[in-house]
């Protein structure tokens, strides 16, 4: 129980760091994202019940997406990490999860923007993807 709190504790760390240098910077930091895959990859108690395709899906359609521009690709290797430990059979309730929250967050920016109230450019997409990743993780385990 008390590793089960430790990688937590980890995860959430990882994640507000992640947060934070999202929000100021629109960049989402490699090395954070590697260790948050270890952490989410070793939360798994039996090495058999690691969720490989999802991650690889991510990665795929990621690329894709990244090279029209519609998708950064810090955002794709932050969900792809979060994704070794979700349960497959939770993927679309979590998907909905993040599109709901990244259409909330599209719409405070499009305000934000309109008034003037943020110099950064694009949105902060690390927001959904954390609350659906940190959901996934916790409902999965």
């Amino acid at each position: 129980m008390l590793i089960y709190y430790g990688w937590l504790s980890c995860i959430a760390i990882i994640t507000i760091y992640l947060l934070f240098t999202d929000i100021i910077e629109r960049k989402i930091s490699n090395g954070a994202v590697v260790l948050l895959f270890i952490i989410c990859f070793s939360f798994k108690k039996d090495i058999m019940n690691v969720y490989w395709l999802a991650p690889l899906v991510i990665v795929f359609f990621g690329l894709f997406l990244s090279y029209f521009g519609v998708l950064g690709g810090g955002d794709t290797k932050l969900f792809a990490a979060y994704s070794i430990a979700i349960d497959p059979a939770l993927m679309p309730t979590i998907l909905v999860i993040i599109g709901l929250c990244g259409g909330v967050l599209s719409v405070i920016y499009w305000l934000l923007n309109k008034y003037h109230l943020t110099k950064q450019p694009g949105i902060p997409y690390a927001i959904p993807i954390v609350i659906g990743g940190v959901i996934g993780v916790l409902a999965s385990n």
